[in-house]
């Protein structure tokens, strides 16, 4: 029918499913055109399925105003082009894109409402609307254009353009927008344009009730407009539309912009717990807790899989713990959960110097070993330059330990420690990197060939520390840093003058008392006295 000027209304029988491009092109005289409710849809070109039709299915091209319903996705290609009569079009939320020449040559066309959810206005969509004085564009994400053919021949110069707030700036600085004479914000627009009525838009997470729907306007309404919007509180993550109406208005000539609903995700956390178990004993049964479930649902909606790498006890070592589900209501945080599965001993290996670092990262049982000791620092003496060294037996994971012993590996049974410790030994479960100073404290690491002439001395420049070993740190306003290496005095159980060889009293070793004050030569008065690191009482 392209082109027939004198075709003043068509009936449509139900048989018919498409109508192609052009298909009622410069019918400058049609008035109406009478849809069948058995046929909803119309082609424009390429299935674009531009639907077009009111309430009572009339779709009215080439009159005063046109209805478009909701159901419409695209605006077909050239659909209603050169069709004189139209003035005004209010884009229907549903459309994403509008098609090349859709309203082009519509020379009686004075205003038009483009939704927020158009994404993509193609080709020369607008052209040749000469009388265009008004757009209102809701889209907070610039649409794509052609912006030398959009509105090409429609003297946008001299309309208005209303765009929402936070978008602005965006509309102001892109052409075509930026072609327009006067750019306003919708909060503007009550104030410049009062007969623009303007849902508010929001925005909420997933789960929560709807806001209070509100409008604006820039006049008082006789009546109360009609805002309506589809999501309730299990409404998916999206974007909905606020539509408003006439409602009980009476007054007349009223705009009326829709707003948005825009629900997010609802933040979630998901936790899996941690386990510690021996070697040999059954997994256990993992658990997972969820903060920030919604509506009252449980975790079966998120089909959760739990998954842990070790699938038998019998290989000690540490194993997270993950949990996946699958949603598209809720951000999701997971907390990775661990299994450890402790071994029911460890090795350890001391070399010929006699004596080493170590940290376990389990409970350790020193009290069936023989020819090891294990000891802590539990304090340091400034005066003497000296820390004291503690026996333990029990200790704690990831306690700093000096060791000493004869060359060999050791066999240390894993306990189920009760104890706790004041320790100036920093242990290490892991590689770390260790500087001079750490805070307030110095650091300070072991050196010397024999537990007889061992010492602690301080870093002079960062580096790399191993693992399964410890480091000393002491406060740096006590350190006496002059003095470098730091000795070790051993609180250990007492030895009677009995058990000392003549070699120790008579190689010239040197002799303190507990204070920490050196003698001149072998004590002969009774008492408790250190050498070579051990107590000895002389009786």
């Amino acid at each position: 029918f392209y082109g027939c000027s004198g075709l003043t209304s068509v009936d449509i029988p139900n048989s018919v499913t498409s109508i192609g491009g052009y298909a009622f092109s410069g019918c400058s005289g049609l008035t109406s055109i009478s849809v069948s409710s058995d046929n909803p849809v119309y082609d424009s070109r390429d299935n674009s399925n531009a639907i077009i039709e009111t309430a009572s299915n009339q779709l009215i091209v080439g009159c005063q105003y046109t209805v478009i319903p909701s159901s419409v996705t695209s605006i077909g290609y050239g659909a209603f082009r050169d069709c004189s009569g139209l003035t005004s079009v209010t884009i229907p939320n549903s459309v994403t894109s509008i098609r090349e020449d859709a309203f082009s040559g519509c020379s009686g066309l004075t205003s038009v409402i483009i939704p927020y959810s158009v994404t993509n206005i193609e080709g020369p969509v607008f052209a040749r609307c000469k009388l265009l004085s008004e757009v209102i564009c809701c889209a907070t994400s610039l649409p794509s254009t052609n912006a030398q053919f959009t509105f090409n021949g429609s003297d946008v110069e001299y309309a208005t353009l209303i765009v929402p707030d936070e978008a602005y700036n965006a509309y102001f600085t892109t052409a075509p927008w930026s072609n327009f004479g006067t750019i306003l914000k919708l909060s503007e627009a009550s104030t410049a344009k009062p007969y623009i009525v303007t849902a508010k838009s929001y925005t909420r997470e997933y789960g929560d009730e709807n806001p209070a729907f509100e409008y604006t306007s820039g006049m008082v309404l006789d009546g109360t407009p009609q805002i309506f919007c589809a999501a309730t509180e299990s409404s998916a993550p999206g974007i909905y539309p606020i539509t408003i109406s006439q409602g009980t208005v009476t007054n007349t000539g009223l705009v009326f912009v829709d707003g948005m609903l825009t629900i997010t995700k609802a933040p979630l956390t998901i936790t899996a717990q941690s386990y510690t178990i021996n070697q040999g004993d059954d997994l256990p049964t993992f658990e997972v807790e969820y903060t920030g479930l919604k509506n009252g649902e449980t975790a079966d909606v998120l089909n959760p899989v739990i998954t842990c790498t070790a699938t038998d006890s019998n290989t000690p070592g540490v194993y997270p713990i993950t949990v996946t589900v699958t949603t598209d209501n809720y951000e999701v945080t997971y907390e990775a959960g661990a299994l450890t599965i402790a071994p029911t001993s460890v090795d350890i290996t001391i070399t010929a110097a006699g004596m080493a670092t170590y940290c376990s990262p389990y409970d350790l049982d020193f009290s069936g070993v023989k020819n090891l000791k294990a000891y802590i620092i539990a304090g340091y003496d400034k005066f003497n330059t000296q820390v004291y060294a503690m026996r333990v037996y029990d200790v704690p994971a990831g306690t700093g330990l000096y060791l000493v012993g004869k060359q060999g590996t050791y066999n240390v049974k894993i306990g189920s420690s009760n104890s706790y410790y004041v320790n100036m030994l920093v242990g290490t479960t892991e590689s770390v990197w260790i500087d001079p100073t750490d805070g307030d404290n110095t650091n300070l690491i072991l050196a010397g060939s024999s537990p007889e002439n061992a010492s602690f001395r301080p870093l002079s420049a960062g580096r790399n520390f191993g693992a399964n070993k410890a480091y000393l740190q002491i406060p740096t306003n006590i350190f006496s840093s002059s003095a470098g290496a730091v000795g070790i005095i051993f609180d250990d159980e007492a030895d009677s003058i009995e058990g000392i060889t003549q070699n120790i009293k008579n190689d010239n070793a040197d002799w303190f008392t507990l204070d920490g004050r050196k003698l001149s030569d072998v004590p002969t008065a009774k008492g408790v006295y250190v050498v070579k690191g051990r107590k000895v009482v002389i009786k």
